[in-house]
């Protein structure tokens, strides 16, 4: 769902002369796949060990509670 936000918001992104990379933890196979599924116009990368995220300190845990259960 985030990610279709942040694709809606694509034009007004643009209009103010940014754009947008995500950063997934996910595998570049997954995010790819997903960048394709979900007809993404933004670039969707893969950050699994958070060194990115840490980095820019926008890194954080996902309470057990809110991850779904496959």
């Amino acid at each position: 769902m985030q990610l279709q936000a942040y694709q809606k918001a694509i034009p007004e992104i643009h209009d103010l002369g940014a754009k947008l990379i995500a950063i997934s933890p996910q595998s570049p196979g997954h995010s790819l796949s997903q960048q394709e599924k979900e007809e993404l116009s933004f670039k969707l990368l893969s950050d699994m060990q958070g060194e990115v995220a840490a980095q820019y300190e926008v890194l954080f845990t996902v309470p057990s509670e809110a991850v779904e259960s496959r």
